[in-house]
């Protein structure tokens, strides 16, 4: 006899599996980009494949002040998206990442990066989660953040009245 899961056990099964969905992925220019996962493309055991067929096709999720709030290089293709059209597909490799998993970010319910006064209260910690966390911070006028016991200060370069 199979056990069906609980509709509740489905539904947190669901989430979960939509929250593992917002990622990272590596720009020349910008570093890590968030996204969205939207199809993977992949033979039974890509790892140990040598081919560049597995792939993972995402969608840029920039965030709605990007083009404000973010330091353009000279040659970026992003400077001047805008929310109408800040979703913008690629194709990535996971072959080019460590252990072949693009980095999870820290999301809500609703797909939208969490911040966290303590870095290691993140759920995922990698380089751009604390990047992106601390850009949040940042955001939010506060310049300074925590590892466990050791604090962090981000340097604004502008008079700030509020910290």
């Amino acid at each position: 006899m199979t056990l069906e899961p609980s509709p509740t056990e489905r539904d947190s099964k669901q989430s979960s599996l939509e929250h593992h969905r917002y990622v990272f992925v590596r720009d020349e220019l910008y570093s890590w980009l968030p996204a969205k996962i939207t199809s993977t493309l992949s033979s039974p055991s890509y790892a140990a494949n040598d081919d560049a067929t597995n792939t993972i096709t995402v969608v840029l999720a920039l965030p709605s002040d990007w083009r404000e709030t973010t330091h353009h290089p000279p040659g970026s293709h992003l400077a001047n998206t805008s929310p109408e059209n800040n979703f913008l597909k690629r194709t990535v490799n996971p072959k080019e990442y460590p252990d072949f998993h693009l980095p999870l970010q820290n999301t809500d319910e609703n797909g939208e990066v969490k911040a966290h006064a303590d870095i290691s209260n993140m759920e995922y910690i990698n380089e751009a989660s604390m990047l992106y966390n601390l850009r949040q911070l940042y955001k939010r006028g506060c310049t300074y953040s925590r590892v466990g016991e050791i604090i962090l200060s981000m340097n604004p370069f502008e008079v700030r009245k509020k910290i």
